[in-house]
Parts: structure tokens; C-alpha cells; sequence
């Protein structure tokens, strides 16, 4: 009797996680329809200023050009945007665009080509003063080639010998060992659609049963309360930049604003109008509206490209935001 009734309630937890997953899939694709435009992805833009006196200049221009005012509950979003224009017109008008296109040509040129051909090419347009952009982009894939070429070959030898001592190899150089054992898979683009990715990503991160409320059981002892008082105030501009210090500066701009955190940490009046921000989002309890966007990349992990299931999320946010 014990175990019918648990199966009764696994079956009836079983179908309302169904209906709700179902139901937030449904909604999904509903809000995904009925929606005009979606943001616009940003080019890329060059940070190239490699003397203080440039980051000075820069920064000059920041604290020209933004206001000083005090920023109210109602500017908030607007003041943002404000800062993340300026310094985004300013860095492509003075250094320009990372420049995507030209390689998506030379992609496509290049993309039968052997080894032998990209080092005639390679000659050539060096001894004739060719492109520089094509010149460096066929210099790389020479060399990627070269190095899988190398790599196969490595791969080849090692199975094919029975007298290499792998343990030997492991111990000496795992990584090394690793990177000539397997080789490298190129990376894959989704051959799925829009609506495809959004309702597997809409069922797999829904909530578990959402209409449901969890009623703690008497039997699990509550918290006691805090002896110590929470601290209420809004961060300060030392412990913002202490926070824009620590991030890596490698890390990689969200592609809706295109800002990296190398301008914040390289320009002082940056951090104090972003610590305005924060302390006026703070003390209200709104945030800006571009802070609840966020744009997600798919990494290609195994198997077919058609499967959604087959891909990692990488969300990318507003680096003021973090």
C-alpha cells in the first residue's frame, strides 16, 4: 500500500513537472514570436592607447563630456547609457573597429588551400606589399596547418609504435602528451533555429513545478537571528575599484555595449561616475535596463551540430555590471 501510493505521488509530481515545463516552453516561444527587434550587437572597437598621455587624454575627455551632476532614481538607465555611448563613440572614432569581415573573405578564399599553396601565397604577397590584414591572416593558418600537420603525424608514430614508453611521456610533459595524443576539433556552428534553441533552453532551465510553495516541516530547526547587523551602505569608489583591480583584463566585453573593463580600470572618472550609478541603483533598488540583458554564445561541445543539447551557454554580461 505504502509503495502504490508513492508511485501515485512520483506520477502526479512526474505530469505537473510536464505541464509546467510544457507550459513555460509554450510562453517561451509566444514571447520569442511576439517580439519585433532584438538588440543590436555592437562591432567590436580597439583599445590602441599605449601611453599614459593617451589614457590621460582619454580620460580628460570622459570627465569633459560626462555630466557631474548627481544622478537621480530617474536617470539611471539614462545616465548608463550615456556613459557607455561616450566611451564607446570615442575609442571607434579614435582607433576603429576590430575588423571581422575581412577574415570571413579570406575564410572562404583560403579554404581549400594546402600547405604548399599558402606559403606560395605567403611569398608572394609579402614581395609585393600586399595586404596586411591578408598577409597576417595567411601567416596564421599556414601555421595552424604546419602544426596539424605536425600533430597527425606525432599521432601517427605514437600509435604506431609499441616501443614509446607513455607513462614515461605522461610523466614528463602530461600536457605536452595530451596536445599530441588528441587533436584539435574545429569549432562547429548550430544548424538548429532560433526557435529550436529557445524552447530547449526555456525547458531546461525552467523551474521545477513554479506554481508549488515549500512548506518547511516542523521538524527542521530554524535560524537563529543575526547577531550581527547587515551592512546597508552602498559600496564605495575604493571598493569598486578594488573590484575592477582584481578583474582580469583578458576577460571578454558584452557584445550589447562592447565595453571592456581595461577603460575602467585605466581611466579614474570612469570608476567614479560607474560608482555614482551603483550607489543611486543601490539606494533605490532599480538597476538600469541594459544590465537585465545579456547576450549568450553556444560552444560546441560533442556530436551532431543539430541538437541544442549538444552546445554549452556562455553568457557574456556588461562588464559594469559585474
Amino acid at each position: 500500500m505504502k509503495e502504490e501510493l508513492q508511485q501515485q505521488l512520483t506520477d502526479a509530481l512526474n505530469d505537473q513537472v510536464c505541464e509546467d515545463s510544457v507550459q513555460s516552453v509554450e510562453d517561451g516561444i509566444s514571447c520569442l514570436n511576439s517580439q519585433e527587434s532584438y538588440p543590436d550587437l555592437k562591432k567590436g572597437i580597439k583599445l590602441r592607447p599605449k601611453s599614459p598621455i593617451q589614457w590621460s587624454n582619454a580620460n580628460d575627455f570622459f570627465q569633459f563630456t560626462l555630466s557631474n551632476q548627481p544622478i537621480t532614481t530617474q536617470e539611471i538607465s539614462k545616465c548608463f547609457n550615456t556613459m557607455t555611448t561616450v566611451i564607446y563613440n570615442y575609442f571607434s572614432e579614435n582607433y576603429g573597429f576590430v575588423d571581422i569581415n575581412n577574415n570571413k573573405v579570406f575564410e572562404s578564399k583560403y579554404k581549400s588551400a594546402s600547405a604548399k599553396d599558402l606559403k606560395k601565397v605567403l611569398k608572394k604577397l609579402k614581395s609585393d606589399n600586399g595586404n596586411l590584414m591578408e598577409i597576417k591572416f595567411v601567416a596564421k593558418k599556414l601555421r595552424n596547418r604546419l602544426r596539424r600537420a605536425d600533430i597527425d603525424q606525432q599521432h601517427a608514430d605514437i600509435n604506431a609504435s609499441d616501443e614509446i614508453d607513455h607513462n614515461e611521456l605522461i610523466n614528463k610533459n602530461f600536457w605536452g602528451y595530451v596536445k599530441n595524443i588528441f587533436t584539435k576539433k574545429s569549432d562547429s556552428l548550430p544548424t538548429f533555429d532560433l526557435a529550436q534553441c529557445t524552447a530547449y533552453f526555456t525547458r531546461t532551465f525552467s523551474a521545477v513545478i513554479p506554481n508549488k510553495i515549500f512548506s518547511i516541516p516542523s521538524w527542521i530547526p530554524k535560524f537563529s537571528s543575526p547577531t550581527t547587523q547587515f551592512n546597508l551602505d552602498p559600496p564605495t569608489y575604493n571598493e569598486i575599484t578594488n573590484i575592477i583591480r582584481k578583474m582580469k583584463p583578458s576577460g571578454s566585453p558584452c557584445p550589447l555595449d562592447q565595453i571592456s573593463v581595461i577603460c575602467l580600470k585605466r581611466c579614474p572618472y570612469l570608476r567614479t561616475y560607474l560608482t555614482e550609478i551603483i550607489q543611486a541603483a543601490w539606494s533605490s533598488g532599480s538597476v538600469p535596463s541594459e544590465w537585465k540583458k545579456a547576450c549568450t554564445i553556444l560552444i560546441h561541445k560533442k556530436e551532431e551540430t543539430a541538437n541544442p543539447a549538444n552546445f554549452k551557454p556562455i553568457t557574456l554580461e556588461s562588464v559594469p555590471l559585474k
